[in-house]
């Protein structure tokens, strides 16, 4: 269920960037799309990562600190997982 929560995020976060390829996007829009850029590229990543059984644990507040910090804050939750931390 999970996968297919993200998936929908992935699919929306494509969406909202050919739509602001298109116009001129608005704040709401550059928003959304960092949101969601945080929030797909957390599941991408997870994904990538299980192929060496390392995952992310996906909990709330994982996800709201990707929304915040973008897809920055996936390759820093990368890292410490990596780490061990």
């Amino acid at each position: 269920m999970m996968t297919l929560i993200f998936l929908v995020a992935f699919i929306g976060l494509i969406a909202l960037i050919v739509y602001s390829s298109l116009h001129v996007p608005g704040k709401i829009v550059k928003i959304a799309i960092h949101v969601l850029g945080g929030i797909a590229g957390l599941w991408l990543t997870n994904l990538l990562l299980g192929v060496f059984d390392v995952t992310i644990p996906i909990n709330v507040f994982t996800v709201a600190f990707v929304a915040v910090a973008g897809f920055p804050g996936v390759v820093a939750l990368s890292v410490l997982q990596f780490l061990g931390i």
